[in-house]
């Protein structure tokens, strides 16, 4: 019998037409091949090699493959595998950067709610479903509860080893304290993001509680951390900038990598939960994130530009038969689906506060609650909790329908001013505003082919 490719595999042609291209969308895959050696599908498949390949990376047919999708997703769905929990171990911090949303205080996790977390941990390890657990630490400022984290992380070392099930850590912190805490934090090889906006014009909303620049102390903390674990720096440690009308993406990226060889995060301020009093302030303050100063293709940065990264997802919702999950395969219906970009509840992670109190995001307003841990279980109310978000759905479905940017939409709904009653939606789009949209990046290939060269050059399998 001739080999045929699955329906899940995408047939299309590079930019320039010089390769063929094949998309695997079960698993990601994509496989490149020269045109002038291959003419179609078929010659490849003539060859043994390249169909042995084809087999391996489950690019061809199968008669039970959609029953091994379905397999696929009951275990997924059904695994607890993976834990990650999100602990805000205080609502204290030793900044008070200006563009910040947060409301501070002097407030600890209490002894009642570290116990119970660490009650939750212990009976979840004793289920024995879990294989890797991972602790991220947050705030406030994290390391200013210092001893609640070596508590936790203790707790986790005495317990006898357990085959198989493995732990991690992880934190985001402003740099302020790390001289006192970086041989902590590189022995037990936590996964750091530093909070870094630039040189030190660029850190001026930054500041510390008497208003003065961090930028000298952090930066020469985070040049310390480097210089004593070259290792742990290079392997475990990430940067976020914020973008702002003190800095810009071009200048941040280049003094990250030019001081520390890494690519940070870029991100652009949020309003979201500031008072109406501060909006203005914030507005004054707002740069986008948008790459528009240098050539991404002929530069280090292009996978750390903001355009970069917006092109590869419009890129995946224009392309047919692309899924970013298997569950999605299933859908008789595309349209059913829910064009919004906010995570279902405990998809990733479970975000616990200074009160135990559970949200499904640490970057959402907290009068989202959705439960609260106990030291017995997590109390929650699965049900409540569906109709909550059914509701939600309900109020917005309007906006969807006549938006059109749904095809692309990354707008989480807790985002949405008004969420409770008439929902305002920062990401609708009508149709002028979406073409406008569509054309900046249709555009940005127009003027610089060599973008779409390099991210199929270097995302995709050659053969």
């Amino acid at each position: 019998m001739k080999e045929r490719l699955s329906k899940y595999v995408l047939e299309t042609k590079s930019f320039d037409e010089q390769y063929g291209l094949l998309y695997n969308s079960k698993n990601n895959y994509f496989i490149r091949y020269l045109l002038s050696d291959f003419k179609d599908v078929n010659s490849l498949l003539d060859v043994p090699q390249i169909q042995k390949l084809l087999e391996e990376k489950e690019f061809l047919y199968c008669e039970n493959e959609f029953h091994d999708i379905q397999r696929r997703i009951k275990k997924i769905i059904k695994s607890e595998e993976t834990l990650m929990l999100i602990l805000k171990v205080t609502k204290d911090c030793n900044f008070r950067c200006i563009y910040c949303y947060e409301q501070f205080s002097d407030k600890n996790m209490s002894v009642d709610v570290q116990d119970n977390i660490i009650s939750f941990i212990k009976n979840k390890i004793n289920m024995g479903t879990i294989k890797h657990l991972i602790i991220s630490w947050f705030g406030g400022e994290p390391l200013m509860n210092m001893s609640l984290i070596e508590q936790i992380v203790a707790y986790l070392e005495s317990l006898p080893t357990i085959p198989g099930v493995k732990y991690g850590y992880a934190m985001t912190t402003n740099g302020m304290l790390l001289d006192r805490y970086m041989s902590f934090l590189a022995e037990k090889e936590v996964m750091l993001l530093l909070s870094l906006d630039g040189d030190e014009y660029a850190q001026g909303y930054r500041v510390d509680h008497r208003g003065a620049n961090s930028f000298q102390r952090v930066f020469h903390n985070m040049k310390l951390l480097q210089s004593t674990y070259p290792e742990y720096f290079a392997e475990h440690v990430s940067f976020n900038s914020v973008i702002h009308d003190k800095n810009n993406d071009v200048e941040v990226l280049k003094f990250i990598i030019e001081h520390f060889n890494k690519r940070p995060r870029l991100a652009e301020l949020n309003n979201f939960g500031i008072s109406e009093a501060k909006k203005e302030e914030f507005r004054k303050m707002f740069r986008s994130a948008q790459t528009t100063e240098f050539s991404c293709a002929d530069s280090d940065f292009l996978y750390a530009s903001s355009d970069v990264m917006d092109l590869l997802r419009l890129i995946d919702r224009l392309t047919d038969n692309v899924y970013y999950q298997y569950n999605s395969l299933l859908k008789k219906n595309a349209s059913i689906i829910f064009p919004t970009g906010t995570c279902l509840p405990f998809q990733k992670k479970i975000f616990l506060t200074v009160n135990g109190d559970i949200l499904p995001c640490e970057r959402i307003d907290q009068k989202y609650i959705l439960g609260h841990v106990t030291s017995e279980k997590v109390d929650l109310d699965l049900d409540a909790i569906a109709k909550q978000y059914s509701a939600y759905y309900n109020k917005t479905k309007h906006l969807c329908k006549a938006c059109y940017m749904k095809p692309f939409c990354k707008q989480c709904l807790f985002y949405m001013e008004n969420l409770s009653s008439s929902p305002r939606c920062p990401g609708f789009k009508n149709r002028k505003e979406a073409l406008d949209y569509l054309g900046y990046y249709l555009n940005m290939l127009q003027q610089q082919p060599e973008i779409y060269a390099r991210i199929s050059k270097e995302l995709m399998v050659q053969i």
